[in-house]
């Protein structure tokens, strides 16, 4: 191994090498660091050049700035043929559970929790054809006649 000091081309100081061969930074800090920075200084040049080379002539910068009515008519009806192809594409392919929910369903929901009476599936029709519903604001199973009459059952 090396005994004297080396100076690392980036940072520049003093470091005892701690491989074999001749090292150049003091780090690999140090050395990805350069790299990053060469890197930029390269970049930053090529896009100059290739800036200065390319210049567009002042009629274009022009003629782009203008804008013409058929041309807000393309971009509409574009926007309007891709919207249309999204929500068909929604449409056929999100499953039911999976679409978001509407003012309408929210609304239906508020009706349902706001009811007070929930039909009973499970306990048949009495003997007068009356469905059992379910009463929340008491507890208790009712019977509904076709006339809307209540006849609460006895426990």
């Amino acid at each position: 191994m090396e005994k004297h000091l080396y100076i690392c081309e980036f940072c520049q100081q003093e470091f005892k090498p701690t491989r074999r061969k001749v090292q150049k930074f003091c780090s690999a800090t140090c050395r990805s660091k350069n790299h990053h920075h060469k890197n930029k200084l390269q970049i930053k040049a090529s896009n100059e050049i290739v800036s200065e080379t390319f210049k567009e002539p002042e009629k274009n910068k022009i003629a782009i700035e203008k804008i013409s009515a058929s041309g807000v008519g393309n971009a509409a009806l574009g926007t309007l043929a891709a919207n249309t192809a999204t929500a068909l594409t929604k449409q056929i392919f999100v499953s039911e559970n999976n679409k978001p929910a509407t003012k309408k369903d929210i609304q239906e929901l508020k009706n349902l929790i706001n009811t007070r009476y929930f039909e009973v599936h499970n306990i048949p029709s009495d003997m007068y054809g009356r469905k059992a519903y379910f009463d929340m604001g008491t507890g208790n199973i009712v019977y509904y006649d076709s006339h809307q009459n209540c006849y609460v059952l006895p426990i």
